[in-house]
């Protein structure tokens, strides 16, 4: 990316930033001209993986910050609202856990859900992800035709995003067992 379109991005992304600590962030390097560490922080989104959207906590749209928080609810939001027909009446279920970021996270989440029209369930307190709620989060991907992998690593997660469930079900019609993990 050029500076000049580097430095209005990382301008206006700090103007538009909920959170004083990153916009400072973004302000500080813009006036030290750090290009390097603003097309780092600027030059692209952070993607979803197959444990989520995950990433680095800092400035900028390749960070895990509010601002990126709120942009992926509100496209998840609209995304429920176009593909899942009673989304409004069932609403949606977040928790925190407690790593540093993760109750404003889940505040932020919540706000921008209610502002697309769909309640958020939200635990009260930290809630790290017990064996049985993935339990019972897998049986309810398998009743509606989904098979999920749920395995161990780095806590538990659930391998559901980004084709695993694709290529899972693949497999299983092609009788091929899954690679192990560990």
């Amino acid at each position: 990316m050029d500076p000049a379109t580097l430095r209005r991005r990382a301008s206006a992304w700090a103007d538009a930033d909920p959170d004083p600590a990153t916009a400072a962030e973004l302000r500080a390097l813009l006036a030290a001209g750090d290009l390097p560490a603003l097309e780092d922080r600027l030059g692209t989104a952070l993607q979803f993986g197959t444990a989520g959207l995950r990433g680095v906590l800092g400035a900028g749209s390749n960070r895990m910050n509010r601002a990126v928080i709120r942009r992926t609810t509100a496209g998840l939001a609209r995304y429920l609202k176009a593909t899942v027909p009673d989304a409004a009446a069932r609403g949606v279920v977040l928790g925190h856990d407690a790593r540093r970021g993760s109750l404003e996270f889940t505040r932020d989440a919540a706000a921008v859900l209610a502002a697309e029209g769909l309640p958020a369930h939200v635990f009260p307190g930290l809630t790290p992800t017990p064996p049985e709620r993935i339990r019972a989060f897998q049986q309810r991907l398998t009743n509606q035709g989904i098979e999920a992998v749920v395995r161990r690593s780095r806590g538990l997660d659930i391998s559901a995003a980004c084709g695993q469930l694709r290529v899972e079900t693949e497999r299983k019609q092609r009788g091929a067992r899954p690679p192990a993990t560990t």
